[in-house]
């Protein structure tokens, strides 16, 4: 654990906040590897400047960010500690600047005068702090330095991660020209090769969670000859929604989701066609109890495929999978009580535990918050939602709100700081304009205090910018959290992240018997459920067919997902922000703005937001780090890129391949104007 107190850095008396505290128990937590790299502690002061090294300590001059603000704001406080953090860990990399004004009134005086030097981004910046680095490249607020400072320590401990963790894969690697050492691998929890009748226990495994993962690593683990013990059990929503096997994708997440989404893009496509010679067609209003009907029998139709699959295991492989509908609790590492709906309670006994449980939508902690619904049940709801405040700024959020817009209810989005937190700036930017066309009224640094029903049955939501009334539905889409707490894994001993989320190493708990994978564990930063199927299919591979140091391991990194918002968003690697915090003077961004062929002949779409890519290229090697697109169909398009990713696609290889004609996806092969020769990236033909 970090223990900190207040002392004396350099021989100056410090005193160590609880927000600095805070930061770096949070730069502890959310980078542990940082620890591996971290130089030692050493202050340098020199003209105001925290962290700046001497000309002689390094060849290349540190980042240099500034922080304005009035001395008592807390705000600037918050930002303050951040930044000091950082110059401290990371003395020769960042320094920082303070412009401290001695009152609110003498810092929007100093705002007025200054704010046109940071250019657009700043245009509507109005509150304490303003936070830049180097020549006026402007960061944004608190919460901005929060997110920027997040992305700094990724980019700074790559290499020490990699150095203490090795290469993905088990493969090795070169950074800085040095051979890297052969990943850690997987503790031996003493059960591989053994069936039921050497290890005693009834089962070979026990998967806790019958989600996509979980079902994904029963699968695998029986056709391998594992026996397999699944249980699922779907807890009700706070709003009482239940729902069948499958897990969040199927039944909640992903599948309804896109289905409601294309719905909604049907809608635009017979606006469109009027202008495509169809005189007859009108758009109309959509019958949402249709819509609902048919996705949940779709929905029901998928419950009913998993089941069979899994009893077909059986007459197929030594293996089997036993499906039981019980909530579970681990007991000890080796024993699992169950509950089911009637409340009878059994035991099961097993060599390995798999905890697949996923998460919950998290609910508003205001009061009134009963009355929101989540995402949970917003799929499933009898009546349509009419007109509704969606709470959240994550994808759940934007892309709720982005259909139920489409599909004609007014729609009004209350953001706390900024929207698709880790995505790429600029391309978020262009999924805000995005919704705000499609009629979805967005209001930024705005939070329920309070929800309150009226006698007609609409809820009025308060906030401190005034009341925003007559909405027959509130969704929280504030993020999710793991359903760990009531698991048993605490008392068994099984680390766990602040956040709930379970601590492991590929896929493989503290306690060796017991692994994780998908939305619960801190091993995958991504919530997506390919990226639990696979992690779990590698993980039956590694434990019936392998050995712990045989691999494959999981690969995290440069995997693809797409937001499906009205403008839709595809991408892979690293945001342009990540990118520059890596690389530095050494990326190179391609970027293009273009009108796609279907659009062209659309009056109504005339003017409307543009679609767009982007490719980050590390100039030294040619190598690209990152692909972006804002367009049609951007899951189809992102896809392959994401593979050629996968295999080192160097922008040499990009610009040389034939693209198919015509498609959006070409854009990305024509690709060749740089943000750096400042030239228009508009496309100029087609």
């Amino acid at each position: 654990p970090l223990m900190l107190s207040s002392g004396v850095i350099s021989g100056r008396p410090t005193f160590v906040s609880g927000i600095f505290l805070c930061t770096l128990a949070l730069l502890a937590l959310c980078a542990p590897q940082v620890t591996a790299g971290v130089p030692a502690w050493i202050s340098r002061w020199r003209g105001g400047r925290l962290g700046k090294p001497q000309p002689e300590e390094s060849q290349m001059a540190p980042t240099v960010v500034h922080v304005a603000g009035w001395e008592s704001c807390p705000y600037w406080q918050r930002a303050k500690a951040v930044f000091e953090t950082l110059a401290l860990l990371y003395p020769d990399q960042l320094a920082v600047e303070l412009h401290v004004l001695p009152d609110r009134a003498a810092f929007r005086q100093w705002l007025s005068d200054n704010r046109d030097r940071f250019g657009e981004r700043a245009a509507t910046h109005r509150s304490s702090p303003l936070c830049w680095r180097d020549e006026d490249v402007f960061l944004g607020g608190s919460d901005d330095a929060v997110e920027w400072s997040r992305t700094f320590v990724a980019g700074q401990s790559a290499a020490a991660a990699a150095a203490a963790e090795g290469a993905v894969n088990g493969h090795e690697e070169k950074m800085n020209g040095e051979d890297v050492a052969e990943q850690a691998s997987m503790v031996d929890d003493g059960f591989y090769g053994q069936k039921p009748s050497h290890h005693g226990y009834t089962y070979d495994l026990v998967v806790i969670g019958g989600g996509s993962g979980g079902i994904a690593m029963a699968k695998k683990a029986a056709k391998l000859g594992a026996e397999v013990c699944l249980l699922d059990f779907v807890k009700p929503s706070w709003a009482g929604t239940s729902w069948g096997l499958g897990g969040t994708c199927v039944n909640v997440g992903c599948i309804p989701k896109k289905l409601m989404h294309l719905a909604a893009q049907h809608g635009e496509n017979i606006a469109d066609s009027a202008d495509y010679g169809w005189k007859t067609v009108s758009k109309g209003a959509n019958d949402w109890e249709t819509l609902r009907t048919n996705v949940q029998r779709h929905i029901k139709s998928l419950n009913f495929g998993y089941r069979t699959q899994l009893s077909k295991i059986k007459n197929e492989s030594e293996g089997k999978v036993d499906y039981k509908n019980g909530l579970a609790v681990i007991k000890d590492p080796h024993t699992i009580e169950y509950t089911n709906k009637r409340g009878k309670v059994a035991t099961v006994t097993t060599a390995r535990i798999l905890i697949a449980v996923g998460g919950r939508p998290k609910p508003l902690a205001c009061p009134g918050g009963e009355l929101a619904i989540s995402s949970d049940d917003l799929f499933s709801m009898e009546k349509a939602p009419g007109k509704t405040c969606i709470v959240g700024a994550g994808y759940v959020a934007l892309e709720c709100a982005g259909f139920l817009a489409s599909l004609g209810y007014p729609v009004t989005l209350l953001v706390r700081s900024i929207l698709l937190r880790g995505f790429d700036r600029e391309s978020v930017e262009k999924i805000k304009t995005s919704l705000e066309e499609a009629g979805v009224d967005i209001q930024m640094g705005v939070l329920p205090e309070s929800l309150e029903q009226t006698e007609d049955g609409d809820i009025t939501v308060k906030t401190a910018k005034g009341d925003l009334t007559g909405f027959n539905t509130v969704l929280s889409a504030i993020g999710r959290a793991p359903d760990t707490p009531a698991l048993g894994v605490t008392d068994l001993g099984v680390e766990l992240k602040p956040n709930g989320k379970i601590n492991s190493l590929h896929e493989q708990t503290n306690v060796p018997n017991v692994y994780a994978i998908g939305d619960c564990t801190f091993d995958s930063y991504l919530e997506l459920t390919p990226v639990a199927i696979q992690a779990g299919e590698l993980l039956a591979e590694r434990l019936y067919r392998g050995t712990p140091s045989s691999g494959p391991y999981m690969d995290y990194t440069n995997v693809a997902t797409t937001v499906f918002t009205p403008l839709e968003y595809g991408s892979c690697g690293m945001t342009e922000e990540e990118a520059q915090m890596k690389l530095g003077e050494d990326l190179e961004v391609y970027h293009k703005g273009f009108t796609p062929l279907e659009y062209t002949v659309v009056e109504h779409r005339a003017g409307q937001q543009q679609s767009f890519c982007k490719v980050l290229v590390e100039k030294s090697t040619d190598k690209v780090v990152g692909m972006h697109f804002c367009g049609p169909h951007a899951g189809e398009v992102i896809q392959g890129y994401a593979a050629a990713l996968k295999c080192g696609m160097t922008f040499g290889s990009l610009r040389t391949t034939v693209g198919i004609h015509p498609t959006n996806s070409e854009e990305f092969t024509t690709i060749r104007v740089t943000k750096s020769s400042g030239e228009d990236a508009a496309a100029t033909s087609c």
